[in-house]
């Protein structure tokens, strides 16, 4: 059968262990609960994060993953929706039921919510939810009825409906590390729109900062540094990924299967025309196991 991506890149995995104990050092202490690591593309950031997955699941801690689109799907409703189906929907009943009422205009709160209505009931001139009750839900089946669309009937600001959507979200991502650790995994987060970005560090991470989401680690993984003030470098460890050495080279052509005679002459090759950059190692080491394969074949 054959590997999966996952499964390949962790096979092929190298170096990186300073990174690594930078990552485990933040999951066993609540000293930095954030993580950014950066690098240019080709780096190995994909495989170092399958490394990172790997560690969770020998720990047996339960995470989610965001890989980050240019597309624009990528905005905060998504990003919420995705880490709550990762973590589990049962502990985001409220959220769910709210992200509902805000998109479907035929959708019935089934959690109290409370809203002050100012004009016409069918399209409000002015709409303000004063507070909300998540009372007791157990045993409530709550389903998402997946629209994107603010509804048009009611009129609510943007900036109060992702306010008010981030903090049941964050309730619900509390209750869950109740029970253990959660770790959330970002994946090209150079891609995210500006508004996006802003409601990640602003809204989302700032409750980490503020203490309200204990017990839940981030990962955040993109090409470039960001940008952090005095205040998060409290919080936020950071890695930058570097070219591979060519002792490193040499493990990797190991773990690849070329033949121990080999090695240290293709990994000199490789470190000079590659300048250590793990994808286009990886292409060559290919380039190389198909020739061996072809001549191989024609010899038979």
């Amino acid at each position: 059968m054959a590997k999966s991506l996952k499964e390949r890149r962790l096979a092929e995995f190298v170096d990186r262990v300073s990174e690594m104990g930078q990552f485990c050092n933040m999951l066993e202490t609540d000293e930095k609960p954030i993580m950014v690591v950066w690098g240019e593309s080709g780096i190995g950031k994909s495989t170092f994060l399958a490394r990172m997955e790997h560690e969770c699941a020998q720990r047996k801690l339960r995470k989610a993953e965001m890989v980050c689109k240019e597309t624009g799907s990528t905005d905060y409703m998504a990003i919420m929706r995705k880490i709550r189906d990762d973590v589990g929907v049962d502990y985001f009943k409220a959220f769910t039921d709210l992200i509902n009422f805000f998109t479907d205009p035929d959708y019935h709160p089934k959690i109290e919510l409370n809203i002050n209505i100012q004009g016409s009931i069918s399209i409000l001139d002015s709409g303000k939810i004063e507070e909300s009750s998540t009372g007791d839900i157990a045993g409530i089946v709550i389903k998402d009825n997946m629209l994107i669309t603010p509804r048009s009937d009611i009129a609510i600001p943007e900036a109060e409906r992702m306010a008010r959507l981030t903090d049941r979200f964050i309730e619900g991502l509390r209750s869950s590390a109740v029970s253990g650790q959660v770790i959330i995994f970002f994946d090209a987060v150079e891609k995210l729109a500006p508004d996006t970005e802003k409601w990640l560090w602003g809204e989302f991470l700032d409750a980490v900062r503020d203490g309200k989401l204990s017990g839940v680690k981030f990962v955040l993984c993109g090409q470039k540094q960001p940008g952090l003030d005095r205040d998060w470098r409290f919080f936020v460890s950071e890695a930058e990924l570097q070219p591979l050495g060519l002792e490193h080279i040499e493990t990797y052509l190991s773990n690849r299967g070329i033949e121990e005679t080999m090695r240290a002459n293709i990994a000199e090759f490789l470190y000079a025309t590659t300048k250590g950059k793990i994808s286009k190692i990886a292409e060559s080491v290919d380039a190389f196991l198909l020739l061996k394969e072809k001549k191989k074949g024609a010899n038979e």
